[in-house]
């Protein structure tokens, strides 16, 4: 009997180290204190080390301790007997992930405590949740920056998206709103308006509705109300959004136009536009006084016809004007057309057109009804903004020339007074004083950075005059020479570089050189305490490569993220840190003229990350 029950403590204790051995899971057998006893294969391949390596490193060898949750977690473990949470771990390798660690304490056979604790690798996920958290606030400022009402409500009514300016609309803040039905929020008498499409999830419908009511403060609002489903991946409806424009100006216009033609002729008379009616029956045109103030036409002249007004339109519009109205009619849709006339008066002006057509059942033009508005103010002020803007470009390429030639022509007498200051000190070095000899040093000094300064700005000014035309980019290969080129600083710093599976782009190869080369130079010479880590990484987003430059260094604070990609801008002495102050200007000159865009995520302390973007198959800027 007892034979038999050791043989099934055996089978059993077999069975459980199968388990234990062929968990997907990384598992430990840890101490209390950290000390580790046992770990599974799934441990040796997550963390890199041999399963003696993880015993002999312990906790604190896996942990990143950077993390703040790992005296938390350790803490609530040691207290509750168990913990539940996401922590951050280091590779043998030296790369951090995160792990989704579940920990028990328990008392082992001999009476000392234990803590088992499976470790499962969820970066993935993490990663995908800060960018789903980044989408979700992009879209949330999206629709708070919106004109107009927007909000969504699940299939139970309850609304689980409002923006501000919904907020605004009923005095109400988004917490206030969030969760609650029209019945728990609104006055009565709202509630048949704002339950009056319901059903439209379940329906799949897609409402407009046009409705006024009363807000707080006594105020009466039209709105033009859109309610649409929305769809999960099975195409069943799961929530409900609508839009709502506030159309109050619109209809408080439309009532004035009502109540007064005389009101509607001066509101006409002041914005410079004029409505019409066209009779396709007698090709007559019904103008209102605006129009023939626009036209500069008497009115003693009587109603223009079809082909008077045809006559107004500028010789060189003249075909644009008969495609546009050709256009319209095969298609029988309202007519938009920006265009010149010649008034009675000989003035050019420019003018845009709409006109709402009225067709019979035979699909014959029967009536026409439209606006005139003169925009010759506007259309001459936005003809001076492009010359002024093409002058400008102009200015531009002309200062670059200026400045690439000035600063070439400064290296000259420089180059001289360096010299001479360098053979001042190598032949009368022992027949002056220390003084003298310190000024010399200075002079020698300061020409030195007015040469790297100059350097460093023809290289700027170089970046459109000697541009190179954009090709395929292997940036791995980039990655490659700018390790090379940098190899002294690497190993003098005992820096490690890591990059890997870069994509190929289309760029222009030098320059993704020189912007990589500051980046990662950057990253080394401002290191901290401990030796630099730097990591390459780039992940495609919609239609652009998202490239990221990350480092273990002093960091930079918050309020210094904008400035530092300003030609000239030094956050630091230069007796600390060398340099003219103008790689990272050069670097964000580099990515615009890519098309993209470059920004900086970083605390004081705690590393940067520099990003930047490339799109995909970039055009040259």
């Amino acid at each position: 009997m007892r034979k038999n029950s050791a043989s099934g403590f055996q089978k059993n204790d077999k069975e459980l180290e199968m388990l234990f051995q062929n968990s997907f899971d990384a598992l430990l057998l840890t101490g209390r204190d950290g000390k580790i006893y046992r770990a599974n294969s799934a441990a040796e391949e997550l963390f890199g080390y041999t399963a003696e390596e993880l015993c002999s490193l312990g906790r604190l060898g896996l942990a990143d301790m950077t993390d703040p949750n790992w005296p938390k977690a350790i803490e609530e473990r040691d207290r509750t007997g168990k913990y539940i949470g996401i922590l951050r771990c280091r590779r043998k390798d030296g790369t951090l992930f995160y792990c989704e660690v579940t920990s028990r304490v328990f008392k082992a056979h001999d009476g000392s405590m234990r803590a088992s604790t499976s470790v499962r690798d969820v970066t993935d996920r993490i990663e995908s949740e800060k960018r789903l958290q980044a989408a979700n606030r992009q879209l949330q400022e999206i629709i708070d920056g919106s004109p107009t009402v927007i909000f969504v409500k699940d299939l139970h009514g309850r609304l689980i998206i409002v923006n501000k300016k919904l907020e605004e609309l009923f005095g109400m803040t988004g917490e206030a709103l969030r969760g609650k039905k029209d019945s728990e929020i609104f006055p009565k008498e709202w509630i048949e308006y704002f339950g009056e499409t319901d059903e439209t999830p379940e329906s799949g419908r897609i409402m407009e509705i046009s409705e006024d009511s009363d807000f707080p403060g006594g105020m009466r609002r039209y709105f033009f109300l859109n309610k649409f489903p929305l769809f999960d991946e099975n195409a069943r409806p799961y929530a409900l959004c609508g839009i709502a424009s506030d159309i109050s100006k619109t209809m408080e216009t439309e009532r004035q136009f009502q109540e007064s033609r005389k009101g509607l002729i001066e509101a006409q008379r002041l914005a410079h536009m004029g409505s019409f009616t066209f009779d396709a029956s007698t090709g007559m045109l019904d103008w209102m006084d605006e129009v023939f103030n626009i036209f500069e036409r008497d009115p003693g002249k009587g109603h223009p016809s079809f082909l008077d007004v045809l006559n107004y339109v500028h010789p060189d519009d003249r075909e644009y004007v008969n495609a546009c109205l050709d256009e319209a009619q095969k298609y029988k849709k309202t007519l938009y057309m920006e265009y010149r006339i010649i008034t009675d008066k000989g003035n050019i002006k420019y003018l845009r057109y709409i006109g709402n057509p009225i067709f019979d059942s035979d699909g014959n033009l029967v009536r026409r009804f439209g606006t005139v508005l003169d925009i010759t103010e506007s259309k001459t002020a936005e003809l001076k903004l492009k010359t002024t803007l093409r002058n400008l470009e102009r200015s531009n390429r002309e200062l670059e020339q200026f400045a690439y030639i000035a600063s070439h022509d400064l290296q000259e007498p420089l180059r001289m007074v360096s010299n001479f200051a360098r053979l001042l000190a190598q032949r009368y070095q022992d027949h002056l004083d220390e003084k003298a000899n310190e000024f010399i040093t200075f002079m020698i000094d300061g020409t030195k950075r007015m040469q790297n300064l100059i350097s460093d700005l023809l290289q700027y000014a170089r970046l459109t005059t000697k541009a190179q035309p954009f090709v395929a980019t292997d940036m791995n290969q980039i990655m490659d020479y700018v390790a090379a080129d940098l190899r002294m600083a690497i190993d003098e710093k005992n820096a490690y570089l890591n990059y890997d599976r870069l994509p190929e782009i289309n760029a222009d190869p030098i320059q993704m050189r020189q912007l990589m080369q500051n980046l990662v130079a950057n990253a080394i010479k401002f290191k901290g305490d401990r030796d630099p880590e730097i990591c390459v990484e780039a992940c495609s987003n919609e239609n652009e490569w998202v490239f990221c430059v990350r480092d273990n260094g002093i960091g930079i604070a918050p309020e210094y993220h904008d400035r530092i990609f300003i030609i000239f801008q030094r956050l630091h002495e230069r007796e600390k840190y060398a340099g003219t102050g103008i790689g990272l200007a050069l670097c964000k000159k580099i990515v615009e003229r890519h098309g993209g865009r470059i920004w900086l995520e970083s605390e004081e302390g705690h590393g940067a990350s520099f990003y930047f973007t490339i799109p995909f198959g970039s055009l040259q800027l």
